[in-house]
């Protein structure tokens, strides 16, 4: 059976309250919120299991950044074949792919002017936000396995697993991320 909810009645304030406390932290992901309502709407409906896709982006490199470190580690190897195919079918933009070349052809200097832009953007923030940020790896951009390591180790799965997590316990529904399956992951890390 497929069931729907209206995504304009999803979240009111006093929802937004009740899902700050379930999940104990801020959020600034609204996919939190859908989340939320997709654990209500299966209890509603008396489902005790719901299999999710986390990880999925993380371990296929589904995120944009990740497409740009595949493509640049292919110029960098040269293979083109791939570089050509994503020119023709990948509906990149020219701004993009300008990036793409100057990091494949140039990752030293590319990293510096990165690096710079950055410390400029840090400048208009206060310095406790300065000093709990968790720094990103500066050249996830050049090093595809790295790229693909900061994906699963870094902040975007230990976040996953966090708000599914919670929303499944507040609402009595088990959550199973198949994507994590220590098998998948250890298959994916021998790849080349």
């Amino acid at each position: 059976n497929l069931h729907s909810t209206d995504l304009n009645e999803l979240m009111s304030v006093t929802d937004l309250d009740l899902l700050l406390n379930i999940q104990e932290e801020p959020f600034g992901d609204p996919s939190i919120m859908a989340h939320h309502g997709l654990m209500t709407l299966a209890k509603e409906n008396g489902i005790k299991v719901v299999l999710g896709g986390q990880g999925a982006d993380e371990l296929f490199f589904g995120y944009s950044h990740s497409v740009n470190a595949v493509l640049t580690h292919c110029i960098r190897n040269l293979k083109l074949g791939i570089v050509l195919d994503w020119i023709r079918n990948g509906g990149l933009p020219p701004k993009l792919w300008i990036r793409i070349w100057f990091t494949a052809l140039f990752p030293k200097l590319e990293r510096k002017i990165r690096i710079k832009t950055r410390n400029a953007r840090k400048e208009s923030l206060p310095n406790k936000v300065i000093e709990n940020a968790r720094e990103v790896k500066q050249n996830v951009l050049t090093d595809v396995n790295l790229a693909w390591q900061n994906d699963i180790r870094g902040v975007s799965i230990p976040h996953l697993v966090h708000y599914d997590d919670r929303n499944g316990m507040s609402q009595s529904i088990e959550g199973r991320m198949p994507f994590f399956d220590h098998r998948i992951i250890e298959k994916l890390g021998r790849l080349k």
